[in-house]
């Protein structure tokens, strides 16, 4: 930590002419970074700028005499039982005056009696109300932002523990040194005088306990000034920066920890509003998100590190060195979520902790994501006119060391009427406009994304997202001829970027798709076209499943989410067996015709990349042969085609096994000539792949023998399918002659 005075010098001093700061708790110049216009800005409760002597209308109405009166005055008040107030004037042997006079003094403490925490006793508290006009005014000059303090007001008070003294009665005294008009000069001894004799040896003795970095918890609100960053972990123990807004402690009346649950235990706890910079999808413009933080009671001393949240002059024991990499990798880290979330929706690669938002449960998410700050679960809310936004991550426990040390979800605020004025640039941000260096560092550290594989939303960790590696050699797998590889790559590449100046309909957003059938034999390679055209375009693949859509009650709605998806992410969508919903509408399903129905239209006013996939195009209704841009058809496999799938895929096999790729290369002419599709290829190889592995427990085992024997398990298998399909249509046959068999599907569709 920062040197500080010599605690003996300060008691045996006084504060004439030497004050200490609280624990060095940055000023707003340190705190927020020196050269950026944010120092500029007007701040919350000081209509008066810096300087200007003007009085409130009281103050004018009271006049010279009334202020003279004030002048080095110090009254007391104490509040009876009974609703009446005793006044006593502290610098004429406690004599009592009458009612009147209390607006006589320059300063009086208020004494009476107040019920902070239910399951206590009535305790009195004091606090100082600053009446003399002059020395509000200098204390304006200080104190720029302090909730509850009365700035604005026509008194300025002071409640007790008397916080704004602690980090502020440093500063106050130097600018009372800076100052030429001396207006203030007696009332502010006379503060100082009270001060020394009534509160000081208190402030002195948490300030040693800072030095010596820990608290206690009645002490807490002495590490939070209102306008200092606070030092906190999210929920993937990532650390986050946030502004205090205001503390306050709070009863045990209405809260359960969360852990504790069971046992229904009820703690006192300190609470702290902070806020922190957010992204508005609704507006498309960045915020400022305010949320209250809880710690729970605890007994004896805490180092100040354990905590759950505290300053960040603290973090690593003060370090200032430590403390700048802190806010250049936070800089950093904002910069990139500014990005993600203002920009394109785009397609990453993710590796790291994330939450799943239907589910609520954290876990390792390993695959490609789309980060799309359009569509986020974020909720906001109007309060007292200020806007609140929680952040999932606002929302968790945590467990902070040995402490056993929480914070609460869904505290109301401290101080729900705003925040800080002086920031209040940041609300309404246009992403187009630069952060400064603050800005980025006040950022969050997580964004929504969807998981393409898992089909789900998720808050991710952004120090967790990286670049996607795009694999365009995977297109050189595809067993494809060369003209329809040509074709396809030039109307995927061709279509984002040309289709607003192709020829559409004449009616607005119609006709800007692109839909093209891949129909076919199974295991032909349908879906693998499209999969490696996407990956070769660099776009993500959309695939849905056929079994999602005509499971649910809402299909009609899931697919226009899902293609409103796709259209916006660029994405190439792929509807894999299609056949359900390109079937010919008949007279006797009229919920299944509507379907039909519904998905021609959606056709027409996609403007993405869709692929259909189906092995019964014969089936097809015949509307949706205007609203397919290009069919391809995919031949059965003949045993040269069958030759280049078996060696490509014998060629990615493991290094390791070496004599295993030497056998089935020189077996090619062999197995080229086993009836098998695509798919079965690849499932032969890799079931022996693995058969051998468990027979000799080591890499390198595989050979020839061992893709023989799952091959003709493979032929074992259709034998046995071909031979049911056989009896179940003489069956047929039998109970209708002359019936030409008809495959039946289920129509519950919905």
């Amino acid at each position: 930590m920062p040197s500080q005075p010599d605690l003996q010098t300060v008691l045996e001093s006084g504060l004439e002419g030497h004050t200490i700061k609280a624990v060095d708790e940055p000023t707003h110049a340190e705190s927020f970074p020196v050269g950026e216009e944010d120092s500029e800005s007007p701040r919350s409760g000081d209509e008066n700028t810096p300087g200007d002597s003007s009085s409130t209308p009281e103050d004018q109405k009271n006049g010279n005499i009334a202020a003279q009166q004030r002048k080095g005055r110090i009254g007391h008040i104490v509040k009876r039982d009974d609703g009446t107030e005793e006044v006593i004037d502290l610098a004429s042997s406690n004599a009592s005056l009458d009612n009147a006079s209390k607006n006589s003094f320059a300063l009086t403490i208020v004494s009476e009696k107040v019920f902070p925490y239910r399951m206590r006793e009535w305790e009195r508290k004091d606090r100082m109300a600053i009446l003399s006009p002059p020395l509000r005014e200098l204390i304006r000059r200080v104190i720029k932002f302090y909730p509850g303090i009365g700035l604005d007001a026509s008194q300025v008070t002071f409640p007790e523990p008397y916080g704004p003294l602690f980090f502020y009665l440093d500063e106050i005294c130097q600018e009372a040194e800076r100052s030429v008009d001396k207006g203030f000069q007696e009332d502010l001894d006379c503060l100082l005088e009270y001060y020394r004799k009534h509160i000081q040896q208190k402030h002195l003795q948490i300030r040693q306990m800072f030095q010596e970095n820990i608290v206690q918890f009645d002490d807490l609100w002495a590490l939070f000034r209102p306008g200092a960053l606070v030092y906190i972990l999210d929920k993937f123990a990532q650390p986050c920066l946030h502004t205090i807004i205001a503390t306050g402690f709070r009863d045990p009346e209405g809260y359960v920890d969360p852990d504790e649950a069971f046992t229904n235990k009820r703690f006192r706890r300190l609470c702290v509003d902070m806020w922190s910079v957010t992204w508005d999808p609704a507006t498309n413009l960045f915020q400022r998100s305010t949320t209250t933080r809880t710690i729970r009671a605890y007994t004896g001393s805490c180092p100040i590190e354990s905590l759950p949240f505290y300053p960040m002059n603290y973090y690593k024991g003060g370090s200032e060195m430590a403390i700048q990499e802190l806010r250049g990798s936070l800089e950093k880290r904002g910069l990139r979520w500014r990005k993600l979330v203002s920009g394109r929706p785009s397609c990453q690669l993710y590796n790291g902790p994330a939450e799943d938002q239907v589910k609520r449960g954290v876990q390792n998410l390993s695959e490609r994501v789309v980060v799309d700050g359009t569509t986020t679960g974020i909720t906001f809310m109007e309060e007292r006119g200020s806007r609140v936004v929680r952040y999932p991550f606002l929302t968790s426990g945590l467990v902070s060391g040995t402490s056993q040390l929480r914070y609460m979800e869904r505290e109301n605020p401290i101080a729900p009427a705003g925040t800080n004025d002086e920031f209040t640039h940041f609300d309404d941000f246009d992403p187009e406009n630069d952060f400064s260096s603050i800005q980025a560092q006040l950022c969050p550290g997580t964004v929504y994304c969807y998981a393409i594989k898992s089909r789900s939303w998720y808050d991710i960790a952004v120090s967790h997202i990286s670049e996607v590696d795009w694999n365009k050699e995977a297109l050189e797998h595809l067993v494809l001829s060369p003209d329809k590889k040509e074709m396809l790559l030039g109307l995927v590449q061709q279509h984002q970027k040309n289709k607003d100046k192709i020829v559409s309909d004449v009616i607005p957003s119609k006709g800007k798709g692109l839909v093209l059938v891949l129909h076919g034999s199974p295991g032909v390679g349908k879906t693998l076209t499209a999969e490696t055209i996407a990956e070769y375009t660099q776009k993500p693949l959309y695939p849905i499943n056929i079994g999602e859509l005509t499971a649910e009650e809402q299909i009609v709605t899931r697919l226009q989410i899902i293609f409103e998806r796709a259209a916006r992410w660029d994405a190439v969508l792929l509807l894999d067996e299609a056949d359900v919903l390109l079937e010919k509408r008949s007279y006797e399903d009229l919920r299944r015709n509507g379907i039909v129905s519904v998905f021609l239209r959606m056709l027409e006013y996609y403007e993405g990349i869709l692929f259909l996939t189906t092995n019964r195009v014969e089936t097809m209704d015949l509307a949706f042969q205007s609203r397919i841009h290009l069919a391809f058809k995919y031949e059965s496999l003949d045993s040269q085609t069958r030759r280049q799938i078996w060696e490509r895929f014998i060629k990615r096999l493991n290094p390791l096994e070496a004599q295993g790729k030497k056998e089935l290369l020189e077996a090619l002419d062999d197995v080229q000539e086993w009836n098998l599709n695509g798919r079965q290829i690849r499932n032969v190889l890799a079931i022996a792949e693995s058969l051998a592995l468990s027979q000799a427990r080591r890499r390198g085992a595989l050979r020839y023998s061992h893709v023989e024997t799952v091959a003709n398990q493979t032929f074992e298998f259709q034998d046995f399918f071909d031979d049911a399909s056989k009896e179940r249509k003489a069956q047929v046959g039998e109970v209708n002659p002359g019936r030409q068999f008809k495959e039946r599907r289920s129509r519950n569709f919905i």
